[in-house]
């Protein structure tokens, strides 16, 4: 019963881990259930992982997607104008890195504005120099950037520049 309480929540992305001690006021300015403005990068960031939606991005499963496949969405959210804007992408590896949380870990960010992020690699748009098979993603459960194999799957949170 025990086992399958916790399996149940980590797959509803439960509350990071987090040292002990005041943490700082998170740097991130929740502007909708659905985004949060980054003022100190002129991002707005897509709240939660791409198939996880409500309040505390608690309904739903982070979907995830290869390379190719999140690609083909990012297009299409963008012909489609998602959430009525036509400039939502991948964001880079150093982008994604800015959600990174070194106080936390499990998942490595902040739960104050990013409710429920599951402890998973979520892709960049950066792949390396002459590497047509690997791409870069953040793994959020210890905040590590990882080159991965661009047909497996991986989580994805979209990103736009604030106008």
């Amino acid at each position: 019963m025990l086992a399958a309480a916790l399996l149940l929540a980590a797959a509803a992305g439960a509350a990071p881990i987090c040292r002990d001690g005041e943490r700082p006021p998170p740097a991130f300015v929740v502007v909708s259930p659905a985004l949060v403005d980054d003022p100190a990068h002129g991002l707005q960031w897509q709240r939660c992982p791409w198939g996880q939606t409500g309040e505390h991005c608690a309904d739903g499963a982070a979907r995830r997607l290869s390379a190719m496949q999140a690609q083909d969405l990012v297009a299409r959210l963008a012909r489609e104008g998602w959430l009525g804007r036509h400039d939502w992408r991948l964001p880079t590896r150093a982008e994604l890195r800015t959600l990174v949380d070194g106080h936390c870990v499990d998942p490595a960010i902040d739960g104050r504005v990013f409710p429920a992020t599951p402890p998973l690699w979520f892709w960049s748009a950066d792949t390396e120099p002459g590497n047509d098979y690997d791409a870069w993603a953040v793994d959020f459960r210890s905040g590590d950037e990882v080159l991965d194999d661009r047909n497996l799957p991986n989580a994805l949170r979209l990103v736009r520049h604030r106008r």
